[in-house]
């Protein structure tokens, strides 16, 4: 029976994994304690707004800039379209549905994912249902769509290509699990003609967007040991392309810079995270499941730098944006780190953790909380 265990519960059965013979030992497993730091940057809020409950499994449903629109999402069934700028309130709906999955788009509708497996399309304009369809199961990634497919994956591994304009199945790609995984899914993405994936399996499959045919398919890292956990190396973290090359970074595996056009890899380094990488000042950025967050040069691979200073912080999806990385930790901070040489620059404490991939665009940075709190900020110098 394939089983799926939260990516928090990962890291702690093996953090648990060996036995403390001191108090030193013990000290290096805690959470590393943030020191003071000369601050030279700091976020600004502009508004917020209140997008309602996002659940017990944090992370799944996802803000979505579009067209100068925030469309966000909860648990309980809402979805609201917020202008970007002003935070002001467009529409709001019900859906009857208990979402897991979202927020996508494309030029004329919202996608949603339900628990119950049900693909959802609103109208953009005033947040109308279009259609709905069930799915072989639950959706807790957000749909993608190009304008005449909508690419959503189930948590069984299914990923299906559906037609935008009613919901009809058009072809449907299906992985093998592992027996172990993480409760998370990779968000497909579209990219010209290629739907690209990152799978529970360590692989990333690029299919036809138009027929779901396999074009290519890169392995990023392979199981290593012998227990269902050692051997885990999902691809649970969203996939970059940047200038022709694919990026993506495993748990328990690598970080590997991949051709889009051939599927052939071009480098890789060692690499464990539960999250997708961040691309800015000709690095590539992870932050690694210890809390280590490392700048690697996008042309050669060389480390550029090394951050320690977040060590076992439970750190989320690094965002690159102005002259920092942004990235959040367990106790809600947003550290803000230097893209030049990996330095502690700013630090911001939010209403509760963040979980979702931070978003930025028209000059701000979006930060939906694991409160329901979505905010806009300004970075200040």
């Amino acid at each position: 029976m394939i089983k799926k265990i939260s990516l928090m519960a990962a890291a702690l059965v093996l953090a648990g994994c060996s036995s403390f013979s001191s108090d030193d030992e013990k000290a290096k497993t805690e959470p590393m304690e943030l020191e003071k730091i000369e601050t030279k940057a700091s976020l600004k809020r502009v508004w917020s707004y209140n997008a309602g409950d996002q659940g017990k499994h944090y992370g799944s449903l996802r803000a979505r800039l579009d067209a100068g629109v925030m469309y966000v999402a909860n648990t309980d069934g809402e979805v609201a379209a917020v202008d970007a700028q002003t935070g002001k309130q467009q529409w709001r709906v019900e859906t009857q549905s208990r979402l897991s999955g979202g927020v996508g788009s494309d030029d004329s509708q919202v996608y949603l994912g339900s628990f119950a497996g049900n693909l959802i399309a609103l109208d953009k304009e005033n947040g109308s249902e279009i259609w709905r369809v069930g799915l072989s199961s639950e959706i807790i990634s957000p749909p993608v769509s190009n304008g005449s497919i909508v690419v959503a994956t189930s948590i069984d591994g299914k990923t299906y290509g559906l037609n935008a304009s009613d919901g009809s199945e058009v072809w449907r790609f299906d992985t093998t699990l592992p027996l172990l995984t993480a409760r998370g899914d990779s968000a497909p993405i579209i990219e010209g003609p290629l739907v690209l994936l990152g799978q529970s399996t360590g692989q990333v499959s690029a299919l036809d967007v138009a027929t779901g045919t396999v074009r290519w398919q890169a392995t990023i890292a392979l199981p290593k040991g012998t227990s269902d956990l050692a051997r885990m190396v999902d691809i649970d973290g969203d996939l970059l392309v940047e200038q022709g090359v694919m990026y993506a970074a495993t748990y328990q595996g690598q970080l590997m810079a991949t051709d889009m056009a051939s599927g052939r890899g071009l480098w890789a380094q060692p690499a464990s995270t539960f999250h997708g990488v961040t691309a800015g000042f000709g690095n590539v950025y992870v932050a690694e499941a210890d809390g280590r967050v490392v700048a690697y040069n996008t042309s050669n691979s060389t480390q550029a730098w090394q951050n320690e200073n977040l060590l076992r912080r439970g750190l989320g999806q690094p965002l690159a944006v102005g002259s920092y990385v942004l990235v959040s930790d367990f106790e809600g901070y947003v550290h803000m780190i230097s893209q030049v040489d990996g330095t502690l620059a700013g630090r911001q404490k939010m209403g509760s953790k963040v979980t979702t991939p931070m978003i930025s665009g028209l000059g701000f940075v979006y930060i939906l909380a694991n409160d329901g709190r979505l905010t806009a900020y300004e970075i200040t110098q």
